[in-house]
């Protein structure tokens, strides 16, 4: 029977992998490295797979130049202020769904940066999109875009979908809280570079699984130039992309975008994994 995975990201995420973490995960276990780089790590789904799936946590590098990068940060020594965390999600956090999203953006959003707005910010972005801070203010979505922080608003579900009632801008805080909690307790001891990709201290005997922005899709507040990435590997690299990259070893499709299942006919674009081994010398 297989395990149901237990700990998960906490949020939504566009381009996130937890629909396909296991199968990632599966595979960088297998390559037998005694140390694994998750870089543009995200919303934490491989990382937190590999911990689920019990590779050591203080062999896991998890690398990311957005807020996420700061979340995990700050869970790795216990630094998240879970108190703060379940007071705004409990008690500031409006019971009235329709007065939800204008909380998160005239309240919440003019609050000091940290990792705890940012998780409320990041929970209730529209669509998921993915939430960060240019130094004055938040946005979200591609950098060049220049788009202002947006949360979903109150809404009423369509003929096609499985809800029957109408929810808030926050689905379920105790679901984040319970997330969050585990992340808390379990990312102990994680090493994270919280910064730029290239930065990060890479060793030979290890393996990266690198997931940047995909090719023609909507971008994030940081961005990396994965031809340059891939030319400095000192180690393999799995690349998650939305096409079969022809200069890989190997490629291989996991599934399709919103879901691991593939069907057949579906217009929704494919889920790819390229296999980079290390440079002949």
């Amino acid at each position: 029977m297989k395990k149901v995975q237990q700990l998960l990201p906490p949020t939504g995420y566009k381009g996130g992998k937890r629909k396909l973490a296991g199968s990632i995960v599966d595979r960088l276990i297998r390559s037998q490295k005694p140390m694994i780089y998750d870089v543009c790590g995200g919303s934490g789904a491989v990382t937190l797979a590999l911990i689920d799936a019990g590779y050591p946590v203080d062999q896991i590098t998890f690398v990311e130049a957005g807020p996420w990068g700061l979340f995990f940060k700050e869970a790795s020594y216990g630094g998240l202020n879970m108190g703060y965390i379940r007071e705004m999600l409990n008690d500031e956090m409006p019971k009235d769904p329709k007065l939800v999203a204008d909380w998160v953006e005239k309240d919440v959003a003019s609050r000091e940066p940290g990792a705890e707005e940012f998780l409320i910010l990041q929970a209730a972005s529209y669509g998921s999109t993915p939430v960060w801070h240019d130094g004055d203010r938040w946005r979200r979505g591609d950098r060049s875009a220049n788009r202002a922080y947006k949360a979903r608003s109150y809404w009423e579900p369509g003929p096609a979908s499985k809800e029957k009632k109408p929810r808030g801008t926050i689905f379920r805080p105790d679901k984040i809280i319970n997330a969050v909690a585990e992340i808390d307790v379990r990312c102990r001891g994680l090493e994270v570079h919280w910064g730029d990709a290239f930065g990060a201290d890479y060793k030979a005997d290890a393996i990266i699984y690198l997931d940047p922005p995909y090719e023609g899709d909507t971008g994030y507040g940081y961005d990396i130039d994965v031809s340059a990435f891939l030319s400095q590997r000192i180690c393999p690299v799995y690349l998650s992309e939305g096409v079969s990259k022809e200069d890989a070893d190997l490629s291989e499709q996991l599934g399709i975008r919103r879901g691991s299942g593939l069907t057949k006919g579906s217009k929704r674009k494919s889920e790819w994994l390229n296999f980079y081994d290390c440079p002949k010398k």
